[in-house]
Order: structure tokens, then sequence, then C-alpha cells
């Protein structure tokens, strides 16, 4: 385990944090910058983001072992789900707060954070298991995650929650991946170019976004304590020691468990913003969970290896 590769990914995350809040505190940008800001990430970048990091060579001999990671990641996500509404009862959430705690259980930075992580602790093939787990989470983020924040809680979905560029993005992406098909060099290199863009600017807007009330509030909610301790230690734990007492391969069992660890998606807070929702929440959830990171991924890399 590289730890001083860990320590630097998070730091990487909260630099931009620090930028977002600053600058809206001395006016460089107006409150208005958010939004704005915030659909050229779910609109644009993030779309190009997905359509960058599906496309790889897929290896058919890895086939069965690819296959079963999709597998466990759908059953994971639908378990977080219940796991979440069961929380959200508990902690008697309504309304917007339920859809911000079942999403945070549910969805995971599984991108910028889980890839580098999991690199970090199994190296290239760490990656590649990582890669393939998150399929799943590409397309179920975009879609039931929108439709969660849309909705704010109500039972019914409507499909126009879930007609957006990130989730045509997923398909086109993985229509890629399984063709083999690639895009022109410059038309790639474009797509990879505004791709990166996505997790610093998102990050920024969780700055941007928790410069509406008080610092101290995104660490004074009790109830996003609970969030913290169940996203970040309890739920990989599940993960890792139901799969592992079912026999499945110790490196799948490894890399369902860093993916599952990581702190809530920063999506969230793009997806309020851009659906004229509250972010007050998505920003604690957020950031809460990823300070909290720092702490929990070095113990859990211990605990899974």
């Amino acid at each position: 385990m590289n730890t001083s590769v860990v320590v630097n990914q998070m730091l990487m995350l909260f630099f931009p944090v620090v930028i977002g809040y600053i600058i809206i505190k001395l006016g460089v940008v107006k409150e208005e910058f958010t939004k704005n800001l915030s659909s050229f990430i779910f609109n644009v970048t993030l779309p190009c983001a997905i359509i960058s990091a599906l496309q790889f060579d897929f290896d058919r001999q890895i086939l069965i072992k690819s296959a079963l990671l999709i597998v466990i990641s759908a059953i994971i996500i639908v378990f977080s789900w219940i796991f979440g509404l069961g929380t959200a009862k508990i902690l008697k959430a309504k309304h917007s707060s339920k859809s911000v705690i079942v999403y945070s259980l549910m969805f995971s930075n599984f991108s910028f954070m889980g890839y580098p992580i999991a690199q970090a602790f199994m190296g290239d093939e760490g990656l590649m298991y990582a890669t393939m787990f998150t399929l799943p989470l590409y397309v179920m983020v975009q879609s039931w995650g929108v439709a969660l924040i849309n909705s704010e809680g109500e039972r019914k979905f409507k499909a126009t929650y879930i007609l957006n560029a990130p989730l045509i993005a997923a398909v086109i992406g993985f229509i890629l991946f399984l063709t083999g098909l690639r895009f022109p060099t410059a038309i790639d290199g474009t797509i990879s170019m505004l791709g990166s863009m996505t997790t610093p600017l998102a990050m920024v807007v969780v700055g941007l976004s928790l410069s509406a009330e008080p610092l101290k509030n995104a660490f004074t909610s009790i109830r996003f304590y609970v969030v913290a301790l169940l996203r970040l230690v309890v739920l990989p734990l599940i993960v890792f020691y139901v799969l592992k007492a079912l026999n499945i391969n110790i490196d799948i069992c490894r890399v369902s468990a860093i993916i599952t660890m990581m702190p809530v998606a920063a999506n969230i807070i793009v997806t309020s913003a851009t659906y004229g929702k509250d972010t007050t929440d998505p920003a604690r959830a957020v950031l809460l969970t990823t300070v909290l990171s720092v702490i929990t991924i070095p113990l859990m890399g211990f605990i899974l290896f």
C-alpha cells in the first residue's frame, strides 16, 4: 500500500474545495456562478469523462471475472439502496434529506478517488478490476441517482429525470467499450481533455456550495456522521466479508470493498445544483466523508490487506 499516493490524492481533493470557498467569499464570483458551473459540468465535462473512462481494450480472457464484477456491483447498488432507505427511516429523514442519505450510501466517489486508490493498493490489475466494477455505477448514478435527487424522495420516478447527457454518454461509452470502436484522435483528445476537468471543477462547486452556510455546520450534523460511518466503514466491511464468505476471488473482494469505501460522490452537489435543489445537505455529506476518508481509507487498507 502506497500511503503517500493515498494522502496526496486526498489533498488534491481538498485544495479545489478551499479555492471554491475562498473565491465566492471574496466576491470573485457571484452566487449564480455555482448553478452555471454545475450545469456546465453536468452537461459537458462529466459526459466527456464518462466516455473517456470507458474507452479501454476489452480482454476476452478476463470475460468471466469482468461479468462477475459487473453482477456484484449491481447487487451492491441494490443492497445499498435498501440499506439507505432503512437508514433514512431510522434517522427520520424526510423529502430531500432522505434522498441525500440514500444517494450517499448508494454512490461513492468511484472515479477520481476509487480508480487511483485501487491502483495504489493493487497496481494496474486493481485499476482494471475497478473499471469493470464501476460500469453499472456509471449508468446508475446518472439515472437512478439523478432520479433520487430530482424526485426528492417521491415514490414515482419520471422518465424525464433519467434522460440526461451523462446517461447518454454512459450508453455511448459502453457501446465503444463493447465494439472497440474509437473516435478520431482529435475528437478523442478533446473529449479526454474536457473530461479531465470534471473532478477539480466538481470539487470547486463543493466549496462554492459550502459558502451558503457557516462552514462549521458541515461538521455539526450527527445525522451525517452516521452516514459517514456507514459509507466509509460499515458498508465496505459488509461487502468484503460477505464476498469472502462466498469464496469469491480475493482480488474481487478487495476491489469491491475499495470502491465501496470511497466518500460520497461529488456528483450529488452538481446534480442538486443543476436541478435547482438545495445543495446544503449534499455539500455536508461530500465534505464530511471526504475529510474523514483521509483517516478511514488507510485504516481500511490495513484490514483488507
